[in-house]
């Protein structure tokens, strides 16, 4: 299974948050009829609970999506394809906030599989990323702070992973979204890591914004200074794992590219490298920065 790490995080933030959903006994009694009848007659769960017009609670929601999910690989696309549309099917028999939760969660659990199909080394497609914002909208936001893996998979992996990953006629409108709903739950927990990835996922999408509307750039250069106090206030082993991506994007951008000084000592590429050692020592500063404009 390709990206194991993340399909991991994220599938723990889904149950965690299914878990929260009303379920009873008779849920798994429902259950483990629905899959007894299917295996007998060869059919597919869906199948036996349409033909016998078995409403789906929340409960049977989660073992049907807990499932699905456990079994990522041996489960088939097709199963993940139906889901929304069985939903669709369904008498709703649940509060309008559940149900709202369920549809998010049906087309999240369809993303995940995608994203377990994506080569190594790829962007995610932007339906997984978006169907994972989705789920998180969805939610009250007392349950925030469990939902940064889920974006940290839907949001940062293609923003600052992928240097140029907003230069190929991306929906901006859409990321600048998804970041600042990153930024936002980060700044939320707390965690100064999780913090930088949510300043510099923010930084990401105000550039790719500026590089289109030059009257941005003033915006976009001071997201990129909050997303540089934040990773300066990493510990330099956490900082060189994480800004890779948001380095190359200063560096390939005149009017932020001075804000990459802050880490003249950790990139190799850094043009005019000596001479600004010369100067800044083992301290970057903002006079330092005055001295390299001029």
């Amino acid at each position: 299974m390709a990206h194991k790490l993340e399909i991991s995080q994220t599938y723990v933030v889904m149950m965690k948050i299914m878990a929260r959903w009303p379920n009873t006994d008779e849920d798994i009694e429902t259950w483990d009829r629905l899959v007894e009848q299917a295996r007998d007659s060869g059919r597919d769960i869906f199948s036996v609970a349409l033909a016998q017009m078995t409403s789906f609670t929340p409960g049977l929601w989660i073992l049907t999506l807990g499932k699905a999910l456990h079994y990522l690989d041996e489960t088939s696309r097709e199963f993940f394809n139906f889901l929304p549309k069985f939903r669709a099917m369904q008498r709703r028999n649940e509060d309008v906030s559940i149900g709202g939760e369920i549809d998010a969660m049906c087309e999240a659990a369809r993303g995940l599989k995608e994203i377990s199909q994506a080569p190594e080394n790829e962007s995610f497609p932007i339906s997984a990323c978006a169907a994972f914002v989705a789920l998180v909208r969805a939610l009250p936001e007392s349950e925030y702070a469990a939902c940064y893996d889920i974006l940290l998979v839907g949001v940062a992996h293609n923003l600052l992973q992928f240097s140029e990953y907003l230069s190929n006629n991306r929906p901006l409108d859409f990321w600048w979204e998804a970041a600042n709903l990153l930024d936002r739950i980060a700044r939320r927990g707390g965690k100064p890591p999780q913090m930088a990835v949510g300043a510099m996922a923010v930084a990401m999408t105000s550039m790719a914004m500026a590089d289109k509307d030059p009257q941005l750039r003033p915006n976009a250069f001071r997201a990129c200074e909050v997303a540089v106090e934040r990773l300066r206030a990493l510990d330099k082993g956490i900082r060189k794992f994480l800004h890779g991506a948001f380095i190359d994007a200063l560096l390939h951008r005149q009017y932020v590219s001075v804000l990459s000084i802050y880490f003249v000592h950790e990139i190799d590429n850094l043009p005019r490298k000596e001479e600004i050692l010369a100067v800044v020592g083992s301290e970057p500063t903002r006079a330092a920065m005055a001295w390299a404009i001029s």
